[in-house]
């Protein structure tokens, strides 16, 4: 019996159709955007959840899109149900973290503060670039 592989989907989702589960830290948006502005494209999509659209890892990313006021936002569509995904919380971070957890909040709106959860994956994703210009 062979496991099988998780796998990556990349699209441009618009951007209305993500729920993020966490906040954001203003200084790392400010970063992220001078990085994308400079480079004219976006080097790794948003992670996210292909069933309720909840962003996994990329909030950052997925905020200076959203300033950028682009239609789309480039992702890697996952079954957050897998096994090779697993969530832990960082250890400054004081809420409880699972996976229907993050789920809950990314529905609800609830978001845990940022540097909470800590997704990890037992595969690699290699980055895809995704030219600016296209994302309007």
């Amino acid at each position: 019996m062979t496991e099988e592989k998780l796998h990556c989907v990349y699209a441009l989702i618009e951007s209305q159709r993500l729920h993020p589960h966490e906040e954001y830290e203003e200084d790392k948006i400010q970063e992220v955007l001078k990085d994308i502005i400079h480079r004219k494209c976006v080097c790794e999509p948003v992670l996210v959840d292909d069933t309720h659209m909840v962003i996994l890892n990329g909030h950052h990313r997925y905020e200076s899109l959203k300033r950028l006021k682009v239609r789309y936002i480039p992702v890697f569509l996952v079954n957050y149900d897998s096994d090779d995904i697993k969530v832990e919380r960082w250890p400054n971070a004081k809420d409880h973290v699972s996976k229907e957890e993050v789920i809950r909040r990314g529905i609800s709106g609830q978001l845990y503060p940022p540097k909470t959860s800590k997704h990890m994956f037992s595969f690699h994703i290699e980055p895809v670039k995704t030219k600016l210009e296209i994302l309007y």
